[in-house]
Order: C-alpha cells, then structure tokens, then sequence
C-alpha cells in the first residue's frame, strides 16, 4: 500500500512542481466588492483552488463514513464484552464441573457432613 501511495504521489508531485516552474508570471487578483487587489503568482490560481477542493472532498468523504465507523466500533466493543463474559462463563462452568467431578469419586462416607 505505502509503495502504491509514492507511486501515485511523485508523478503528481512532479506535475506540479513543473506546473509552477512554468507559470511563475504574475496575476492580478480583484476581491469584488472590496478594492483589494492580490498580485499572486499564476500557478497558486489553480494549485490553492484545487487543494481547496481536495481537502473538502475528503472530509466530506470522512464524514459520510462517520456512522459506519462508530458502529464498527461499538460493534467490535460488544464482542469484546460478550468474548469476555463467555470466558467467565467458561471458567465458571469449569470449576463447577471440576468441583463435580472430584465430589462424584469421593465416597460418600468419606464426606463431611
């Protein structure tokens, strides 16, 4: 898996940097209805937008995930209660036949009463 994240990632990562290599002109940015005027360098026009929406897509992919997660978790924690409360049960049930088990081989005259 980590081998096919760099395997996705250095051709991206190589776009880009050749991306911004070849756009270093700079643009002007008007922020209507205010007069703020940026003056960005052209590839930070389409690099931050697209970011911007990768991240937002993720997390909202995260999101949307959300509810199966918590009810994996809340699954796997049940099992481990209810794992746990049979190896009690088990060890219960053991010493009890054990206890049962001595007690039928010993004669009854030998009990105390």
């Amino acid at each position: 898996m980590r081998f096919l994240r760099f395997l996705l990632f250095v051709p991206v990562a190589l776009i880009v940097i050749v991306f911004a290599i070849t756009n270093p002109q700079k643009a002007q940015l008007s922020l209507w209805p205010t007069d703020i005027i940026l003056i960005i360098p052209a590839y930070l026009l389409v690099i931050v937008p697209f970011l911007a929406g990768l991240l937002s897509g993720a997390a909202l992919m995260w999101m949307r995930g959300l509810p199966k997660r918590w009810q994996v978790f809340r699954l796997r924690r049940q099992a481990s209660q209810l794992e746990t409360a049979l190896r009690r049960q088990g060890v219960e049930e053991c010493e009890s036949n054990t206890a049962a088990t001595v007690m039928s081989h010993i004669p009854k005259e030998a009990t105390i009463s």
